[in-house]
């Protein structure tokens, strides 16, 4: 007996979860679909479904998805059949096609997580093992998960050196000082320049660092960017490949780094 309860009990805050947040607003919503939508809300019935059934927009509307429904459902069911078959059989090549067909689904997730590996501890040895398995990516010729690990290690002195300039009252005289070694740095994808703010500040800087490159690495995965160098930054921006997409994907983690450590950093008292 006792079990069966500590079940419903480990099942509750879900359960309550599950009724705050989508039985009750489906139930009122269904209410408030049988009024007039006026303060009063006055009970209408079923006029206003009536209202929208007989628009010519949404009967439009309606049409075209019953046709693409019944026209791609069964196609794309086929298809589906067919090349799940195709890539059980041992044939020649299989193995590649199937990581062809999964990989754009995979190396953003992967990406975010090796960058927010190399941020975690600047340097030591969680930090060396994720870049390590992006400079292995590189012998496989995936340089897009390389450009996403080089873009996330130059975020934090890049964010760090802006929010220095554009949030100078967070910041001491001497670490304002710092502000072009740290730009150089960050230019030069050397993430160590973060290093002694962070340790100052771990739980606003790190977290703003690590939401910055996660962005930035996700944002070069996804314009297709590519380094075939485990090492340069802005110096190898000739070799890199779509370098104006990296670039976008720099200034993007960059400024939500910067935004996010102004936002969280408390003035320092002068």
């Amino acid at each position: 007996m006792f079990r069966k309860k500590s079940v419903w009990l480990y099942l509750l805050p879900g359960l309550v979860g599950l009724l705050a947040f989508y039985l009750v607003p489906f139930v009122w919503g269904i209410w408030f679909s049988l009024t007039d939508g006026t303060i009063d809300n006055r009970f209408v019935g079923f006029d206003n479904y009536l209202r929208v059934w007989q628009n010519e927009v949404f009967q439009l509307g309606l049409k075209n998805t019953i046709e693409l429904s019944l026209l791609c459902a069964p196609v794309i069911f086929v298809l589906s059949f067919l090349l799940a078959g195709m890539l059980r059989k041992p044939i020649a090549g299989s193995t590649f096609y199937r990581n062809a067909l999964l990989m754009p689904y995979l190396m953003p997730s992967a990406a975010m997580l090796i960058i927010w590996l190399i941020l975690f501890d600047y340097g030591g040895p969680i930090n060396k093992a994720a870049y390590v398995s992006g400079t292995l990516a590189l012998v496989d010729q995936q340089y897009d998960l390389m450009a996403a690990v080089m873009a996330g290690g130059m975020i934090p002195p890049l964010g760090i050196g802006l929010a220095c300039l554009l949030f100078p009252t967070r910041f001491t005289k001497a670490e304002r000082r710092t502000v072009p070694q740290n730009l150089v740095m960050g230019a030069s994808f050397v993430t160590e320049g973060a290093l002694p703010f962070a340790l100052r500040d771990p739980l606003r800087v790190v977290p703003s660092c690590m939401a910055g490159s996660a962005l930035a690495g996700f944002l070069t995965v996804l314009f297709g960017c590519g380094c075939p160098a485990p090492h340069g930054g802005l110096f190898l921006l000739a070799v890199i490949g779509n370098p104006l997409g990296f670039l976008a994907a720099l200034a993007a983690g960059s400024l939500l780094t910067t935004l996010l450590v102004g936002m969280l950093k408390k003035p320092v008292k002068s």
